[in-house]
């Protein structure tokens, strides 16, 4: 089930956020192999914003499952 909601995330994501999605993972294949993982923090901060207010599944997500999720995240 959570390979479905994956894959419903990702295409919204994609949907709504395209240019910040292509520029995250092209920086993050781009300095994977020289293991230079902060090269990408700007790209990051940029999707997950984007996420965080133009993705409607993640606000529906939010909306009826916060508190699982942070169970969840209090869990790991």
């Amino acid at each position: 089930m959570s390979g479905v909601l994956d894959q419903i995330l990702l295409e919204d994501i994609a949907r709504n956020c395209p240019q910040e999605f292509l520029d995250y993972h092209k920086c993050v294949s781009q300095n994977h192999k020289n293991g230079n993982a902060s090269a990408c923090v700007e790209n990051q901060r940029k999707l997950t914003y984007c996420i965080k207010n133009n993705v409607p599944a993640f606000k529906k997500i939010q909306e009826n499952c916060l508190g699982r999720l942070k169970d969840y995240e209090g869990c790991l």
